[in-house]
């Protein structure tokens, strides 16, 4: 107790400092303890406090539906602890909004061996096969998911969203978009499919309204403001189109290749030249054969009078995408200004088809949502997608087809065509033995 009074007497009349007193004995021995215990605590602790971070740095982006984010956060989760169980699943649910689907089945797996919850990974499967557009499989499950949703009540509802879409089911999708929409009124992603639905019809006026609302809700979604750039671009909405790509480009240090490419073409199209030309060629520096850079520095060559050079860009994403209107479009404006106006008929030709074959497609996109199982709808959209839009949609529709009746032989042909093109033999073959010898059977 003197020692003690003394410092205390020591600070009470204000000296500079107190005497420090090393201990003796038996409490050295207890310090030294103590000290080698938190070090073993730090050495040990820190790695798991590593991993509990990015874990929750992965959560975070995956409810911000950043899944490019949400993975490196979670590699590098799994990096610093392997046999770490929730890790394991949040990947799986990661690579499941990525859409690889075999990752998926991996990392569920992983979980399942380390332990992890057996009702969350029976509804994370669930969920994966609803995605792929497995709804035989998925949908029988929806009702129990729903009944018990937990904190993942819009993750099922974009899960079966998403499926519902992928197999053209669009009276099932948007009666589970309204449902959603009602429970969730602050979630962006309704609004998200919503204005994708209405770009796949060439309604672009009501996907701008759908990507403005969703970025009213969630303005930290870069994903969303870029279509809504590009579309507002598409629109001759210049202004409004530029303000986007700006905030888009102020907070990306290494911005995209849509993005680059994106705000090239708004630069384009109001005149500015010289800036356009010094993005796509910073751009296709990165990627030469990126299609809508090639597109754009063409049309940028045309209108500067390069007209060799414009062909030969333009030539390029023609070749890359023969079904792309708008750049058979700007290829066909090219040669015809370089002299070659028998050729250019052709594509102008190719053109305006399109045009019309696409209106078509919009009409009857409107038809297949009261008519789902109506077979001459899905066929002539799947030509039509095939031929003058996106192949991969059109084969879907010829698909779909084919599911409402397997001896349908005009889809059935179409898809050998379209495979033996793709030098796809295996597929082709597929279909060419599965063709229907009556033609009756159509």
């Amino acid at each position: 107790m003197a020692d003690l009074l003394g410092d205390a007497e020591l600070f009470h009349r204000g000296k500079p400092a107190m005497r420090l007193r090393l201990p003796q004995g038996r409490k050295l021995y207890r310090l030294l303890a103590l000290l080698v215990l938190l070090g073993g605590l730090a050495f040990w602790g820190t790695p798991l406090l590593l991993v509990q971070y990015r874990l929750g740095k992965g959560r975070s982006a995956l409810e911000a539906r950043d899944a490019e984010s949400a993975l490196g956060y979670l590699s590098q989760a799994e990096s610093l602890s392997p046999d770490h169980a929730e890790t394991q699943f949040l990947l799986s649910r990661t690579y499941r909004r990525l859409g690889r689907l075999d990752l998926v089945r991996k990392h569920l797996k992983r979980a399942w061996d380390l332990g992890y919850d057996v009702e969350k990974l029976k509804r994370e499967q669930w969920l994966a096969l609803a995605q792929a557009g497995q709804m035989s499989q998925a949908e029988p499950h929806l009702k129990q998911l729903l009944g018990t949703p937990g904190e993942d009540g819009a993750e099922i509802c974009e899960a079966y969203v998403n499926g519902y879409f992928r197999v053209f089911r669009f009276a099932q999708a948007f009666g589970l978009l309204d449902a959603w929409q009602a429970d969730y009124p602050e979630d962006e992603q309704p609004h998200v499919f919503r204005g994708e639905f209405a770009k796949h019809r060439g309604n672009d006026a009501d996907a701008a309204k759908y990507y403005q609302k969703a970025i009213s809700l969630r303005p930290s979604r870069s994903d969303v403001r870029l279509k809504l750039a590009i579309t507002l671009n598409n629109l001759q909405r210049y202004d409004e189109a530029v303000e986007h790509f700006r905030k888009l480009l102020q907070y990306n240090a290494n911005p995209s290749a849509d993005l680059m490419a994106g705000w090239s073409d708004c630069l384009l199209n109001q005149g500015k030249t010289d800036e356009a030309r010094n993005v796509l060629l910073r751009l296709l520096r990165q990627e030469p054969n990126h299609f809508a850079a090639q597109v754009s520095m063409g049309r940028l060559e045309l209108n500067s009078g390069r007209t060799d050079s414009a062909v030969t860009w333009l030539k390029r994403a023609v070749d890359q995408k023969p079904y792309d209107s708008s750049a058979r479009y700007a290829f066909a404006t090219a040669i015809h200004a370089a002299g070659r106006k028998d050729e250019a008929k052709e594509h102008f030709k190719f053109f305006t088809d399109a045009r019309k074959a696409l209106t078509r497609a919009g009409t009857l996109m409107e038809s297949a949502i009261e008519r789902p199982k109506d077979i001459e709808i899905s066929y002539q959209l799947g030509t039509i997608l095939l031929r003058y839009d996106s192949p991969d949609d059109g084969v879907a529709w010829l698909e779909n087809t084919l599911e409402l009746n397997p001896n349908h032989r005009l889809a059935r042909q179409a898809l050998v065509e379209y495979y033996e093109k793709q030098g796809n033999k295996k597929a082709a073959d597929l279909h060419r033995e599965r063709l229907p010898d009556d033609k009756s059977q159509e």
